[in-house]
């Protein structure tokens, strides 16, 4: 098993410009230290599900990429998940592949259909609906691997036309493409176009689904088996017994305790152990915002056991 940080792009009450910019250095330098194969951050123009007030500053996550690519020299960097349903799929080429030149080839494309509502309608954009924002991501990655084989590109599709376009500089190697999602809709998207899928905190029973079901659809488009990820809440504890005050402290409002790698060093071990056995190779781990007990119980107890 292999994990990547998923890094926050807001800090809830934060509006100190220089300690975020340094909280997000000193992360990355600990997960480049630790051992973490990538980092990644959520692209979203305002705060995620009602974390931290309206005007909470939030960073763009191509920036933030970019500042990342200076913090870093091995990690692998990406979007989890850039928005096709927002941003154009040039401009999405185009800012992955400058991202790849900057960083030496550590660049990894995560691109998802969107969906966040509130963004929407805050700031103007058409709010396609579910199959719409499915034909959307599908027209977008072939025409970023388009735009980054070579110039002169020509596309003609329902919501995006390309007619002799180029993007330059093009990436160093052919990145890994990684689609964001646990519909079974977005498995075949996947399936089809994508190296990586990535689904958020699923239950065995929606991982053993989309897993045959990735199978079935790859092996039908006569491609490889995909890699298999999720991105998982980290909230660890000594014992459980101790970690259960934490939980009711630290999770949202609503939100189910069992979900994601909670628990004490004991179950969280096992929670991994059981995600790999059902095809899971890589996950994508966030911490609650100040636990850094949670940090450092993963540092020393759980990611040195692979």
């Amino acid at each position: 098993m292999q994990f990547g940080l998923h890094l926050p792009i807001h800090r809830a009450g934060q509006d100190n410009r220089g300690d975020f910019t340094n909280h997000l250095s000193k992360k990355a330098e600990w997960a480049e230290s630790v051992g973490f194969q990538c980092i990644s951050v959520l692209d979203h123009l305002a705060p995620f599900h009602k974390v931290g007030s309206a005007e909470s500053p939030v960073l763009d996550c191509w920036t933030i990429l970019g500042a990342l690519a200076a913090f870093t020299s091995n990690t692998k960097l990406m979007p989890l998940v850039s928005n096709s349903s927002i941003r154009h799929p040039s401009m999405i080429a185009k800012s992955s592949a400058s991202l790849d030149m900057l960083s030496g080839g550590r660049m990894q494309l995560g691109i998802g259909a969107g969906g966040y509502k509130p963004e929407y309608a805050q700031h103007g954009f058409p709010y396609p609906t579910k199959p719409q924002r499915y034909e959307i991501l599908n027209e977008s990655i072939q025409i970023i691997r388009q735009l980054w084989s070579g110039p002169d590109q020509y596309f003609q599709g329902s919501h995006h036309q390309l007619s002799g376009a180029t993007i330059s500089p093009r990436p160093i190697t052919s990145p890994l493409i990684l689609v964001g999602g646990n519909s079974l809709e977005i498995m075949d998207i996947a399936a089809s176009k994508a190296d990586a899928v990535n689904m958020v905190m699923p239950s065995l029973g929606i991982l053993q689904r989309n897993k045959l079901y990735l199978d079935q659809k790859s092996h039908g488009y006569q491609r490889q088996p995909l890699q298999l990820t999720t991105l998982e809440r980290v909230v660890i504890g000594e014992t459980d017994s101790k970690i259960h005050s934490k939980l009711n402290k630290l999770l949202p409002p609503n939100t189910h305790p069992d979900r994601g790698l909670t628990g004490s060093i004991e179950t969280v071990l096992t929670k991994i152990a059981n995600m790999e056995r059902h095809g899971v190779s890589f996950i994508y781990i966030f911490f609650e915002e100040d636990d850094e007990e949670s940090y450092n119980l993963f540092q020393s107890r759980i990611i040195t056991e692979f």
